[in-house]
């Protein structure tokens, strides 16, 4: 979903994918995994 947010993607016409999004985005292992958390991330 990423990559489908930096191209501008129509992403309502997948709900499914959108939800399991939002719950994924607020799971703390989630959180920790993301590129942006890792120690050498070149933050954006």
């Amino acid at each position: 979903m990423g990559k489908a947010r930096r191209i501008d993607c129509a992403a309502s016409l997948y709900p499914t994918l959108v939800k399991v999004d939002s719950l994924r985005a607020d799971h703390p292992a989630f959180q920790a995994a993301h590129p942006v958390n890792q120690p050498d991330s070149e933050a954006e």
